[in-house]
């Protein structure tokens, strides 16, 4: 059986100190075929990329991209705009802060 790939799309906007805890949650996950998209919707320098570089650092057997808006365009959008990016045949949506 070949197990199908999760696309866990993650939109932030001045999430800097819950980001960290959302991906280690993702991390701890027992399903193996997972990744990690990251959306920063222009929010201002709040250590979000530090935190999912770091993270894509500890877990670089799975794709982690962070991708940043020039503007902010709200949660949809950057829910979107992870979607586009995601390679997975399931998507999952994360809050920052959950």
């Amino acid at each position: 059986m070949i197990e199908k790939l999760v696309s866990v799309i993650i939109p932030s906007f001045k999430m800097g100190q819950f980001i960290g805890e959302a991906l280690e949650s993702v991390g701890a996950q027992t399903y193996p075929h997972w990744e990690v998209i990251v959306v920063d919707d222009a929010g201002p320098e709040d250590g979000t990329r530090a935190a999912v570089e770091a993270f894509a650092a500890k877990h670089s057997d799975h794709r982690v991209e962070y991708i940043r808006h020039e503007t902010n365009q709200g949660v949809s959008v950057a829910r979107r705009t992870g979607a586009i990016a995601a390679k997975g045949e399931f998507i999952a949506f994360l809050d920052a802060d959950d």
